[in-house]
Protein backbone atom coordinates (compact mmCIF):
# COMPACT_ATOMS: atom_id res chain seq x y z
CA UNK A 1 0.00 0.00 0.00
CA UNK A 2 3.07 2.37 0.95
CA UNK A 3 4.74 1.29 -2.42
CA UNK A 4 1.61 2.35 -4.30
CA UNK A 5 1.14 5.78 -2.53
CA UNK A 6 4.84 6.51 -3.24
CA UNK A 7 4.52 5.97 -6.96
CA UNK A 8 1.13 8.16 -7.01
CA UNK A 9 3.23 10.93 -5.37
CA UNK A 10 5.82 10.61 -8.04
CA UNK A 11 3.72 10.61 -10.67
CA UNK A 12 2.16 13.66 -9.92
CA UNK A 13 5.42 15.40 -9.13
CA UNK A 14 6.58 14.45 -12.34
CA UNK A 15 3.22 16.60 -13.98
CA UNK A 16 4.34 19.75 -12.07
CA UNK A 17 2.48 19.29 -8.51
CA UNK A 18 5.08 20.70 -5.39
CA UNK A 19 5.78 17.66 -2.84
CA UNK A 20 4.31 20.39 -0.01
CA UNK A 21 0.92 20.09 -2.19
CA UNK A 22 0.54 16.44 -2.68
CA UNK A 23 2.02 14.45 0.43
CA UNK A 24 -0.30 15.65 2.99
CA UNK A 25 -3.25 14.41 0.99
CA UNK A 26 -4.82 11.12 1.68
CA UNK A 27 -4.65 8.51 -0.78
CA UNK A 28 -8.68 9.26 -2.86
CA UNK A 29 -7.01 13.18 -3.56
CA UNK A 30 -3.98 11.90 -4.86
CA UNK A 31 -5.51 9.61 -7.08
CA UNK A 32 -8.26 11.84 -8.30
CA UNK A 33 -5.21 14.22 -9.09
CA UNK A 34 -4.13 12.57 -11.73
CA UNK A 35 -3.96 13.63 -14.97
CA UNK A 36 -4.97 17.34 -13.75
CA UNK A 37 -3.31 20.30 -15.61
CA UNK A 38 -1.16 23.06 -12.67
CA UNK A 39 -2.54 26.00 -13.90
CA UNK A 40 -0.97 29.07 -14.86
CA UNK A 41 -1.26 31.82 -12.71
CA UNK A 42 -3.89 34.17 -14.04
CA UNK A 43 -2.88 37.91 -14.01
CA UNK A 44 -3.22 40.05 -10.78
CA UNK A 45 -3.71 43.52 -9.84
CA UNK A 46 -0.92 45.58 -9.71
CA UNK A 47 -1.11 46.05 -5.67
CA UNK A 48 -1.29 41.86 -5.86
CA UNK A 49 1.15 41.40 -7.85
CA UNK A 50 3.56 43.95 -6.03
CA UNK A 51 3.07 42.34 -2.46
CA UNK A 52 3.58 38.78 -4.36
CA UNK A 53 6.82 40.12 -5.42
CA UNK A 54 7.62 41.45 -2.00
CA UNK A 55 7.35 37.93 -0.74
CA UNK A 56 9.35 35.75 -3.10
CA UNK A 57 11.71 38.40 -2.63
CA UNK A 58 11.65 37.92 1.20
CA UNK A 59 11.15 41.93 1.50
CA UNK A 60 8.74 40.68 5.12
CA UNK A 61 9.11 44.44 6.01
CA UNK A 62 8.25 45.92 3.04
CA UNK A 63 5.27 43.56 2.63
CA UNK A 64 3.73 44.33 5.90
CA UNK A 65 3.62 47.98 5.32
CA UNK A 66 2.39 47.22 1.81
CA UNK A 67 -0.41 45.35 3.03
CA UNK A 68 -1.16 47.89 6.15
CA UNK A 69 -1.43 51.14 3.41
CA UNK A 70 -3.78 49.07 1.43
CA UNK A 71 -6.09 48.24 4.09
CA UNK A 72 -5.76 51.61 5.57
CA UNK A 73 -6.86 52.99 1.65
CA UNK A 74 -9.19 50.58 1.07
CA UNK A 75 -11.24 49.84 3.74
CA UNK A 76 -11.50 46.94 5.95
CA UNK A 77 -14.01 45.07 3.77
CA UNK A 78 -12.70 45.92 0.20
CA UNK A 79 -9.34 45.10 1.75
CA UNK A 80 -9.99 41.73 3.13
CA UNK A 81 -12.45 41.00 -0.13
CA UNK A 82 -10.27 42.06 -2.98
CA UNK A 83 -7.01 42.40 -1.58
CA UNK A 84 -6.15 39.25 1.08
CA UNK A 85 -8.80 37.03 -0.21
CA UNK A 86 -6.94 36.65 -4.20
CA UNK A 87 -3.46 37.47 -2.46
CA UNK A 88 -3.79 34.00 -0.14
CA UNK A 89 -4.86 32.19 -3.53
CA UNK A 90 -2.00 33.31 -5.63
CA UNK A 91 0.49 32.90 -2.52
CA UNK A 92 -0.81 29.14 -2.57
CA UNK A 93 -0.97 28.53 -5.88
CA UNK A 94 2.61 29.50 -6.65
CA UNK A 95 3.82 26.98 -4.01
CA UNK A 96 1.80 24.48 -5.50
CA UNK A 97 3.32 25.22 -8.92
CA UNK A 98 6.93 25.04 -7.36
CA UNK A 99 7.50 29.04 -7.93
CA UNK A 100 7.66 29.77 -3.89
CA UNK A 101 8.76 27.40 -0.79
CA UNK A 102 6.33 26.12 1.75
CA UNK A 103 8.24 28.67 4.50
CA UNK A 104 7.47 31.27 2.56
CA UNK A 105 3.81 30.74 2.82
CA UNK A 106 3.89 30.29 5.96
CA UNK A 107 5.71 33.67 6.67
CA UNK A 108 2.91 35.20 4.67
CA UNK A 109 0.27 33.68 6.78
CA UNK A 110 2.11 34.84 9.91
CA UNK A 111 1.96 38.40 8.82
CA UNK A 112 -1.50 38.40 8.06
CA UNK A 113 -2.72 36.80 10.86
CA UNK A 114 -1.06 39.16 12.92
CA UNK A 115 -2.31 41.84 10.50
CA UNK A 116 -5.66 41.02 11.05
CA UNK A 117 -5.71 40.07 15.04
CA UNK A 118 -4.59 44.02 15.27
CA UNK A 119 -7.83 44.78 13.33
CA UNK A 120 -10.14 42.38 14.98
CA UNK A 121 -9.43 44.41 18.17
CA UNK A 122 -11.34 47.37 16.83
CA UNK A 123 -14.34 45.86 16.04
CA UNK A 124 -17.43 45.96 18.57
CA UNK A 125 -19.79 43.02 18.56
CA UNK A 126 -23.51 43.55 18.62
CA UNK A 127 -25.53 42.05 21.74
CA UNK A 128 -27.55 40.18 19.10
CA UNK A 129 -24.74 38.52 17.24
CA UNK A 130 -25.57 34.86 15.84
CA UNK A 131 -23.30 31.84 16.09
CA UNK A 132 -22.53 29.80 13.07
CA UNK A 133 -19.59 27.20 13.25
CA UNK A 134 -16.64 27.97 10.57
CA UNK A 135 -14.65 25.18 9.23
CA UNK A 136 -12.50 23.56 6.47
CA UNK A 137 -12.86 19.94 5.48
CA UNK A 138 -10.33 17.64 5.89
CA UNK A 139 -7.20 18.21 2.91
CA UNK A 140 -8.00 22.01 3.33
CA UNK A 141 -5.63 23.40 5.54
CA UNK A 142 -6.66 27.16 4.48
CA UNK A 143 -6.46 28.51 8.25
CA UNK A 144 -5.79 31.97 6.77
CA UNK A 145 -9.28 31.69 4.83
CA UNK A 146 -10.85 31.13 7.86
CA UNK A 147 -9.81 33.66 9.69
CA UNK A 148 -10.43 36.23 6.60
CA UNK A 149 -14.12 35.05 6.32
CA UNK A 150 -14.67 34.96 9.82
CA UNK A 151 -13.39 38.62 10.14
CA UNK A 152 -15.55 39.51 7.53
CA UNK A 153 -18.45 37.50 9.26
CA UNK A 154 -17.80 39.51 12.52
CA UNK A 155 -18.38 42.70 10.69
CA UNK A 156 -21.94 41.81 9.39
CA UNK A 157 -22.33 40.98 13.21
CA UNK A 158 -21.84 37.00 12.86
CA UNK A 159 -20.09 35.96 15.69
CA UNK A 160 -17.95 32.24 14.39
CA UNK A 161 -17.49 29.39 16.40
CA UNK A 162 -13.85 28.35 14.47
CA UNK A 163 -12.89 24.84 14.76
CA UNK A 164 -9.83 25.55 12.45
CA UNK A 165 -8.93 23.67 9.02
CA UNK A 166 -8.65 20.12 8.13
CA UNK A 167 -11.65 19.24 10.58
CA UNK A 168 -13.12 15.47 9.98
CA UNK A 169 -17.16 15.50 9.67
CA UNK A 170 -17.81 13.42 13.14
CA UNK A 171 -16.03 16.34 15.23
CA UNK A 172 -18.20 19.19 13.03
CA UNK A 173 -21.23 17.52 14.06
CA UNK A 174 -20.04 17.39 17.59
CA UNK A 175 -18.96 20.74 17.77
CA UNK A 176 -22.51 21.69 15.97
CA UNK A 177 -24.22 20.32 18.61
CA UNK A 178 -22.95 21.22 21.63
CA UNK A 179 -22.46 24.91 20.89
CA UNK A 180 -26.00 24.61 19.04
CA UNK A 181 -25.39 26.97 16.31
CA UNK A 182 -27.47 28.26 14.10
CA UNK A 183 -25.65 27.48 10.76
CA UNK A 184 -22.83 25.55 9.50
CA UNK A 185 -20.37 27.38 7.01
CA UNK A 186 -17.88 24.86 5.37
CA UNK A 187 -15.12 26.89 3.53
CA UNK A 188 -13.74 24.81 0.74
CA UNK A 189 -11.18 26.75 -1.41
CA UNK A 190 -8.62 23.99 -1.99
CA UNK A 191 -11.03 21.06 -3.72
CA UNK A 192 -8.89 18.96 -5.42
CA UNK A 193 -11.96 17.20 -7.51
CA UNK A 194 -15.41 17.72 -8.18
CA UNK A 195 -16.09 14.01 -7.58
CA UNK A 196 -13.85 14.55 -3.94
CA UNK A 197 -15.47 17.91 -2.73
CA UNK A 198 -19.13 16.56 -3.30
CA UNK A 199 -17.73 13.05 -1.49
CA UNK A 200 -16.61 15.04 0.97
CA UNK A 201 -19.80 17.82 1.39
CA UNK A 202 -21.84 15.11 1.52
CA UNK A 203 -20.94 13.12 3.99
CA UNK A 204 -21.03 16.15 6.02
CA UNK A 205 -24.58 16.97 5.08
CA UNK A 206 -26.07 13.39 5.79
CA UNK A 207 -24.34 13.60 9.18
CA UNK A 208 -25.38 17.01 10.45
CA UNK A 209 -28.79 17.15 11.96
CA UNK A 210 -31.41 17.74 8.89
CA UNK A 211 -32.92 20.98 10.53
CA UNK A 212 -29.26 22.59 10.16
CA UNK A 213 -28.62 25.08 7.66
CA UNK A 214 -25.13 23.94 5.52
CA UNK A 215 -23.42 26.18 3.76
CA UNK A 216 -20.55 25.65 1.22
CA UNK A 217 -18.14 28.49 0.03
CA UNK A 218 -14.99 28.71 -1.82
CA UNK A 219 -13.64 28.19 -5.07
CA UNK A 220 -14.20 24.28 -4.71
CA UNK A 221 -18.07 25.29 -5.23
CA UNK A 222 -17.49 25.54 -8.83
CA UNK A 223 -16.13 22.03 -8.93
CA UNK A 224 -19.79 20.13 -8.36
CA UNK A 225 -21.00 18.57 -10.90
CA UNK A 226 -24.30 18.61 -9.62
CA UNK A 227 -26.67 20.25 -6.59
CA UNK A 228 -26.07 18.44 -3.16
CA UNK A 229 -29.77 18.24 -1.59
CA UNK A 230 -30.23 19.99 1.72
CA UNK A 231 -26.87 22.04 1.01
CA UNK A 232 -26.71 25.81 -0.18
CA UNK A 233 -23.39 26.90 -2.18
CA UNK A 234 -21.66 30.35 -2.13
CA UNK A 235 -18.50 30.79 -4.08
CA UNK A 236 -17.75 34.19 -2.52
CA UNK A 237 -18.72 36.42 0.48
CA UNK A 238 -21.56 38.59 -0.90
CA UNK A 239 -23.07 35.14 -1.93
CA UNK A 240 -22.31 33.71 1.93
CA UNK A 241 -24.02 36.90 3.07
CA UNK A 242 -26.88 36.93 0.69
CA UNK A 243 -27.67 32.87 1.77
CA UNK A 244 -27.78 34.00 5.53
CA UNK A 245 -30.36 36.67 5.04
CA UNK A 246 -32.74 34.42 3.18
CA UNK A 247 -32.19 31.82 5.91
CA UNK A 248 -32.88 34.61 8.38
CA UNK A 249 -29.12 34.16 10.75
CA UNK A 250 -28.01 37.58 10.07
CA UNK A 251 -28.62 40.46 12.94
CA UNK A 252 -30.13 43.41 12.33
CA UNK A 253 -27.19 45.98 11.85
CA UNK A 254 -23.68 45.26 10.82
CA UNK A 255 -21.05 46.21 13.82
CA UNK A 256 -18.74 49.00 13.55
CA UNK A 257 -15.04 49.90 14.49
CA UNK A 258 -14.42 51.53 17.37
CA UNK A 259 -11.51 54.18 16.25
CA UNK A 260 -9.54 54.13 12.77
CA UNK A 261 -7.41 51.42 11.60
CA UNK A 262 -4.00 50.73 12.82
CA UNK A 263 -0.92 53.06 11.40
CA UNK A 264 1.24 50.89 8.51
CA UNK A 265 3.94 49.61 11.15
CA UNK A 266 7.46 50.65 9.81
CA UNK A 267 9.70 46.93 10.09
CA UNK A 268 7.69 43.13 10.68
Amino acid sequence: EQVARLKLIKQLLSEGWRAGAVVPLADSALQSMLGLAVDEPVPLPAEIEHAVSLLAEHRIGELQNHLSKLLVGQGLRKFLEYTLIPLNEAVHERVVRGEMQNFQELRFSDLAHRLLRDVTRLVRPTRDARQVLLVTPPNDPNQLGLAILELLLFTEGINCLTLGAGVPAQEIVGAAKAYKVVMVVLLFDRGISGKIAGQEIRGLRTTLPAELPLVVSGRAVNLLAKPIPDTHTAADFSSVMAKMRSLSVTTASPVSLIGGLPDAPQRA
